[in-house]
């Protein structure tokens, strides 16, 4: 069974190692979010997810900041303190509350060790009594 107990977002930036140009511009970071999951079984089991969604909506409608919504307003206050039998279901819970537009992807665990964390929010389950 699986329980997430927390959920954390921080938001990095990272500097390219060149700068990236396309017809709408330069970029020299890269702003990144990055989702951490703490499990509730006590055994500090703990998952971390990297948006992949651009700064602009250069390529997608999705950008960080949309995603960074959509995880804290519609998908954290669904899947805190839930108890599931795998990863899997948590599709089936967010797509009973979507109409037709997909929620932010999340993929590619990665984090990048000793990187400043600006800016973080952290959502808890409620204890359970």
């Amino acid at each position: 069974m699986l329980c997430v107990r927390r959920i954390t977002l921080r938001e990095i930036r990272l500097p390219l190692k060149e700068p990236f140009r396309i017809s709408s511009g330069v970029s020299t970071e890269r702003r990144i979010c990055l989702l951490e999951l703490e499990s509730a079984d006590g055994g500090g089991l703990t998952g971390w997810s990297e948006c992949v969604a651009g700064e602009q909506p250069n390529y997608s409608d999705e950008t960080i900041d949309t995603a960074w919504f959509a995880i804290r307003a519609w998908v954290a206050p669904r899947i805190l303190g839930r108890e599931l039998e795998a990863p899997g279901e948590v599709h089936g819970i967010l797509a009973r509350d979507c109409r037709s537009t997909p929620g932010p992807r999340k993929t590619q665990g990665s984090a990048c060790p000793g990187s400043r964390l600006p800016k973080a929010n952290t959502f808890e389950s409620p204890a359970k009594p």
